[in-house]
């Protein structure tokens, strides 16, 4: 079947049946939220890719990119023109968008370059110490002890036969799962832009450290193993980035796939890039004063209300003005 084209929060024409119940089937099963990449850290209410308002018509969501699912693929395209969905990439982001990317015309091409620059800013202020260095015990079995004896494990070694002793030191080293997810992610991004030409200046000079340790192609750690590291003070920049880099890493199959059995893609929230950039604008206007962003201000989060009263969402603005500095 061939795939659908859509533009975000616009209806969705010449449907045929397999076309709705395929989007019926969509609306359904897949989340969003599992596939959405955030350019901030606001909190945001998931909606559905893909909806059937009361009319019977179909209607694309806020978001755009590309979603596979059961073999099938629908495209969201922006609404806006490249060139303006670039210039609040730049302002929400504080990037500086070169004119090749202004000049790509595909959202299977733009998500990715987004994802790209935002990868790059974000290890070059997680590395801004150094490499994500953390320290591992490592076992020796010799004749000399290095770092701490383990009785147990030379009563074990003497039972053997042997004369060696074993004991542990705690090392610095890259061979961990920190250094993993972030070469997954930047392999990822590098299959999607079918190129690695997209790394600054930054990243060039640290990737060779992190592949010299683990390989080019390891294995993406789970969350779990995530979850169970330790950051020391300095490294602990690199805890978000390594959220985002799993995240980025896990929708390797965002050109397409043939999996039947779960959904692959990447989406983009257009709402929160429109609030993010309104954002920005706020934050250089008004220098003096404290602008932030209102789903971030627990205070400016209010409940909505139907006609008879009962609650039905949330309203926050996209930007909260708190008062000037002292």
């Amino acid at each position: 079947m061939k795939p659908l084209v859509a533009r975000d929060l616009l209806e969705l024409e010449d449907l045929t049946r397999a076309d709705e119940e395929w989007l019926r089937r969509l609306q359904h099963y897949v989340r969003s939220e599992e596939h959405v990449i955030r350019v901030g850290d606001a909190r945001e209410d998931p909606e559905p890719i893909v909806s059937c308002g009361y009319d019977g018509r179909w209607r694309a969501g806020r978001y755009i990119g590309a979603i596979t699912f059961e073999g099938r693929r629908i495209s969201i395209e922006p609404r806006f023109p490249y060139e303006v969905l670039a210039s609040w990439m730049g302002a929400a982001l504080n990037l500086v968008i070169v004119p090749s990317t202004t000049g790509l015309r595909r959202s299977e091409a733009v998500i990715p370059m987004l994802l790209a620059l935002v990868w790059c800013r974000e290890l070059d202020e997680a590395a801004r110490h150094g490499l994500p260095f953390l320290r591992e015990d490592r076992v020796h079995t010799g004749l000399a002890i290095r770092g701490r004896l383990l009785p147990a494990r030379t009563v074990r070694e003497r039972l053997a036969a042997k004369s060696s002793v074993a004991s542990a030191s705690r090392e610095r080293t890259l061979n961990h799962d920190v250094a993993r997810t972030i070469v997954c992610a930047q392999r990822a991004l590098s299959i999607m832009l079918g190129h690695d030409l997209w790394m600054t200046r930054r990243a060039r000079d640290l990737m060779p450290h992190l592949w010299a340790a683990v390989g080019t192609r390891p294995r993406l750690p789970t969350q779990r193993a995530l979850r169970r590291i330790r950051y020391t003070p300095i490294r602990r920049p690199f805890k978000p980035f390594v959220e985002r880099c799993w995240q980025i890493a896990r929708q390797q199959g965002f050109m397409g796939g043939d999996s039947d059995d779960r959904a692959e893609g990447v989406l983009l929230d257009v709402a929160e890039l429109w609030e993010r950039f309104v954002l920005g604008c706020a934050q250089e206007s008004f220098p003096n004063y404290e602008v932030v962003h209102g789903t971030e201000a627990l205070d400016a989060v209010h409940p909505c209300r139907n006609r008879v009263g009962a609650r039905c969402g949330r309203h926050a603005p996209p930007v909260v003005h708190r008062g000037s500095r002292r």
